[in-house]
């Protein structure tokens, strides 16, 4: 029997994505619609914000371009660090923790095409929505400066380059990692992966140093901030070739465009090699470390037992029942609950990035940027708090996989059972949300109304994200995925967080003038009014509404689904 070529390998999920795509049958065409619909609304918003910007920063002289380099250098660098995160986790359900695995491990298969197809298939999955999120701001570039096609053709292999670096670098650690982690503790290497993919992150970002941007006193004369802004930020970040090579071919000034898109290419093509060999060594033994893990004996303490007895018959009817029986879940499984570590890691680096800003120098306009930034950060913590619930909550009806029918044979409603998933939720991503929302205005020294009007907006948000994250993981269930990866990055979770995203500007859009006004009252510039009044309570009122709308519209939708899907 000849050895499977890498064609081979990749068919299988090649020909499943085609199935679907040929697939005419009503809930296809729908579900392609609706995501081809929520795709353009999201890049249309995108474009239309990115170009708002540019325009504002073309409009100062001197430093407006560089102004406009410097935001590119760091999309670039967000956009890498949030791929290296995404590759790890990844990495690791791809090449040592999927289903499929044992199959392809006892074919006649060398362990250099298994790699390969596996780089493919993880550079796939952490990818994609990346890509699709993040394709509009370049472009917009592109438009607003008119470049050529020389730009947009450089804009391929930059996306292609910075995307194959990440994710063979990710592929590399996870490797090494599982050569180095005993058997029994396998699957706690993502505590470390955790730690590690927050401190690249925090790491990558730090080296720009952008709070210096808003603070041009800290340099003794405008020449030497031009200067600064002017200068790449590390020259060995890949984030910065993605910038050197795009910049020059956008604004049409000196620049080594080709050099630097040389390296990424290079790098791109270095690290897979390395990988690959990196993978005849230590990959069979990593697969065979990989099948044990060490269980957390959490549960059967009597104080645990009695906290859980109270939860259990806090919530009648059964819900309370199933949210002790997910709590468990989640502490006995380290795949999970490591991920706390870097839930907190994520805070402590977002508040820290407030503690930084200069924002004393600004004087009396220092009040009102700290409550712009405060409101702005509504939104930046909404988002926040829709990706962690992409991660935990989205997948919660999924994860029950093929012993989902234990739960439906138990006297529990299959409506409990998800409002029990939601309940589970909905208090840690709240907590989490209300922590972003008074810490930060509390950081920022902005007034006790804008930081009550801050906790209220996102206790509401929590709520709407909560049920829309349980509500259309229920509606797009996928009993059979092999990894979590591959159920929050699949077509529902695309949708989910489309639609959170649109809600979030939504409810952003709709308080801004109402926190205006707040903001006029509470410094004693402008009084209220009754009419304003009047009209402020109405427009928290609608956001209010839209937001439990949201939540519970989508937690009935995927309910009256999964019944019907049975």
């Amino acid at each position: 029997m000849t050895e499977s070529s890498l064609f081979n390998l990749l068919s299988p999920k090649i020909w499943s994505v085609m199935n679907r795509i040929r697939r005419r049958d009503r809930t296809t065409i729908v579900r392609i619609a609706v995501g081809s619909i929520l795709a353009l609304l999201f890049w249309l918003g995108a474009a239309s914000i990115t170009t708002r910007v540019l325009v504002h920063f073309r409009s100062a002289e001197i430093i407006g371009d560089l102004l406009a380099a410097k935001l590119l250098a760091m999309y670039w660098l967000v956009l890498f660090s949030v791929l290296l995160m995404s590759g790890l986790i990844t990495a690791l359900s791809t090449y040592f923790l999927s289903a499929d695995l044992p199959l392809f491990l006892a074919a006649p298969v060398s362990i250099s095409r298994l790699f390969y197809a596996r780089l493919v298939e993880t550079t796939a999955l952490s990818s994609w929505m990346v890509f699709l999120f993040g394709l509009p701001v370049p472009v917009t570039y592109g438009r607003v400066y008119g470049a050529g096609l020389d730009y947009y053709l450089a804009m391929v292999p930059v996306f292609g380059s910075l995307i194959l670096i990440s994710v063979g670098v990710s592929v590399i650690f996870v490797h090494l990692l599982m050569r180095v982690f005993p058997a029994r503790r396998t699957r706690d290497v993502l505590i470390l992966l955790s730690l590690v993919g927050v401190l690249i992150l925090y790491f990558l970002f730090r080296f720009l140093r952008p709070e210096r941007l808003v603070n041009p006193e800290t340099f003794a004369t405008l020449t030497i901030f031009v200067a600064e802004l002017g200068a790449p930020s590390s020259p060995w970040l890949p984030s910065v070739w993605a910038a050197e090579t795009l910049v020059p071919l956008l604004t049409g000034k000196e620049g080594t465009p080709y050099f630097h898109l040389s390296l990424l290419i290079s790098t791109a093509a270095a690290v897979a090699v390395i990988g690959e060999t990196l993978a005849r060594k230590v990959y069979a033994g990593g697969v065979s470390r990989a099948q044990e893990g060490r269980r957390v004996r959490l549960s059967g303490r009597p104080i645990v037992e009695k906290v859980l007895g109270r939860i259990a018959f806090a919530f009648p009817g059964g819900v309370g029942l199933v949210l002790v029986k997910d709590i468990r879940t989640f502490f006995r499984d380290t795949l999970q609950w490591s991920q706390l570590l870097l839930l907190a890691a994520i805070i402590v680096v977002y508040l820290y990035n407030y503690m930084v800003l200069p924002l004393d120098w600004i004087g009396a306009g220092g009040v009102w940027l700290m409550h712009l930034i405060a409101f702005l950060n509504l939104g930046l913590g909404g988002v926040v708090t829709a990706a962690v619930a992409s991660r935990f909550l989205f997948p919660a009806v999924s994860q029950e996989g093929h012993a989902f029918w234990i739960l439906r044979a138990a006297p529990v409603s299959l409506s409990r059972i998800v409002w029990g998933k939601f309940l589970g939720g909905l208090i840690p991503l709240m907590i989490l949300g209300e922590i972003l929302a008074v810490a930060s205005g509390v950081l920022l020294n902005v007034s006790t109304e804008m930081i009550v009007l801050s906790a209220v907006t996102m206790a509401f948000l929590s709520f709407a994200i909560s049920g829309m994250a349980v509500g259309l993981g229920a509606r797009y269930p996928d009993f059979r995925a092999g990894s979590i990866a591959h159920v929050q990055m699949g077509y529902g979770g695309m949708i989910f967080m489309l639609l959170s995203l649109a809600l979030i500007g939504l409810v952003v859009f709709l308080l801004a003038w109402p926190t205006y006004r707040i903001v006029l009252a509470g410094e004693g510039w402008v009084p209220v009014g009754a009419g304003p009044g009047a009209l402020i309570l109405l427009v928290f009122g609608a956001a209010a509404l839209i937001c439990i709308g949201a939540g519970l519209v989508s937690m009935r939708l995927g309910i009256k689904a999964l019944a019907a899907g049975e």
